[in-house]
């Protein structure tokens, strides 16, 4: 989703041009709820997210820097579900080792979560960190 899109954060839009939002549980649903069946297209299939994402339940990908980060990012929370490290405001998750860093440390070009989780698919997270940030203007947040 772009900025200035309309819709509320917990809302998509349509494809179509009804400038139509649906509940964002509507995305990949299983049932067509935009005129265009847009909210049912380019839906992931399980297992499909990259190393250094977490797979929420409806398929989607969000990165592994943003799991127990207090933030709900998966519609329904598995994102903050069964952590030990519970991280603040500012730091992100590093899976493979149950812990929190500095959230200036992802994508930094130092490895500093085991693996070097931190530092895989770099240019898809600052596309979706960008999408996070658009959804907090918009929203006040």
């Amino acid at each position: 989703m772009a900025c200035g899109t309309g819709c509320r954060s917990d809302q998509v839009p349509c494809d179509d041009s009804s400038s139509t939002c649906i509940p964002l549980t509507w995305k990949c649903d299983g049932k067509q709820d935009c005129l265009d069946g847009s909210d049912e297209k380019t839906c992931p299939t399980s297992g499909a997210c990259p190393a250094g994402y977490f797979e929420c339940s409806n398929g989607f990908c969000i990165p592994d820097k943003w799991m127990c980060d207090g933030e709900i990012d998966c519609w329904n929370e598995s994102d903050e579900v069964g952590c030990s490290a519970r991280c603040q405001k500012g730091q992100s998750y590093c899976r493979t080792q149950d812990k929190c860093i500095a959230q200036t440390w992802v994508c930094d070009g130092d490895y500093d979560c085991l693996g070097g989780t931190d530092e895989y698919n770099c240019s898809m997270y600052k596309k979706i960190l960008l999408r996070r940030r658009c959804k907090s203007f918009f929203i006040g947040g």
